[in-house]
C-alpha cells in the first residue's frame, strides 16, 4: 500500500504486502464566480447572495454550483481543491477510470474525475438534495455532457447499510472519502472512520488508490495515518 498525505487529506495505494505514505500539500485556490444567469460574469457586482453563482477550478474546466448564502453548506468545499487536481491528473493519465465517490455531497469530485477522462463515478451520499446539486453540477459541465451521463450514478443510500451493493458495483481504480467530522445520527470522524477503512479492500482494485480526507481541527493527520 502506498499513501500520499495533504493537508487535511491522506491518499492510500494498495499494494501487497508494502505499505509507503507520502504528504502533499494544498494547493492555492483561486477562482471565479459569476451569477449562473450570465455565464459570462467575471464577477459578483450588484448580484444578491441569494441567487447560485458559478465556481470554476482546473483553469476554468471544472464548473460547480454554489449558493452563497447557505454558510459553510454553499456546494463545494474549497480546501478540497488540491484532492479534485490529483484525481483529474490520475484520471487523465489513465491510472485511473473508475471512481466510487464516498460522501459525495454535491459530486464535486466526480467532475473533476469526469474531466479527467474517467470512465465511470460512482457517487454516494446520504443527502437526496445534495445528490440532486450533484447532478445539475454535471449536466452543467460541457465536457461531462459530451461524454454521457451514463457515466456517473448518483446512489442516495447509507453508507453503513449499502456496502454488499458497493462491493457488487467493483472493485474501483480510486475510493474518495471525504466525510464530515461529525454529522449526529450519521457519521462521527472519531469513532466512524474506522469502519469506512476497514472496507477499502473489498471495494479497491489491486493497486487501487484511496484519497481520505479530513476536516476535523481537533484530529490530526497522526489520526488517519494510525488508522491506516
Amino acid at each position: 500500500m502506498v499513501m500520499h498525505m495533504m493537508c487535511g487529506i491522506l491518499l492510500i495505494r494498495l499494494k501487497v504486502p508494502a505499505v509507503t505514505i507520502t504528504m502533499i500539500q494544498r494547493a492555492n485556490i483561486q477562482m471565479k464566480l459569476a451569477p449562473q444567469h450570465n455565464q459570462h460574469s467575471h464577477g459578483c457586482t450588484n448580484v444578491g447572495l441569494e441567487e447560485i453563482h458559478i465556481v470554476t477550478e482546473n483553469n476554468g474546466q471544472n464548473q460547480f454550483l454554489v449558493h452563497l448564502s447557505r454558510g459553510q453548506n454553499h456546494g463545494l468545499f474549497l480546501d478540497m481543491a488540491s484532492g479534485r487536481s490529483w484525481l483529474q491528473t490520475k484520471c487523465s493519465t489513465g491510472e485511473v477510470s473508475t471512481v466510487l465517490n464516498l460522501f459525495a455531497y454535491t459530486c464535486a469530485f466526480s467532475i473533476a474525475a469526469l474531466n479527467g477522462g474517467a470512465e465511470t463515478v460512482v457517487n454516494v451520499d446520504m443527502s437526496h438534495g445534495a445528490l440532486k446539486i450533484g447532478q445539475r453540477n454535471h449536466e452543467f459541465n460541457p465536457l461531462v455532457q459530451a461524454k454521457g451521463k451514463g457515466k456517473a450514478k448518483f446512489l442516495a443510500h447509507d453508507l453503513f447499510k449499502t456496502w454488499g451493493k458497493l462491493k457488487k458495483l467493483g472493485p474501483c481504480d480510486c475510493v474518495v472519502c471525504d466525510p464530515p467530522s461529525y454529522q449526529k445520527g450519521s457519521f462521527v470522524a472519531k469513532k466512524d472512520y474506522g469502519k469506512v477503512l476497514r472496507r477499502l479492500p473489498s471495494l479497491l482494485a489491486p493497486n487501487g488508490w484511496a484519497l481520505l480526507c479530513l476536516n476535523a481541527p481537533e484530529l490530526d493527520t497522526n489520526f488517519l495515518l494510525e488508522k491506516v
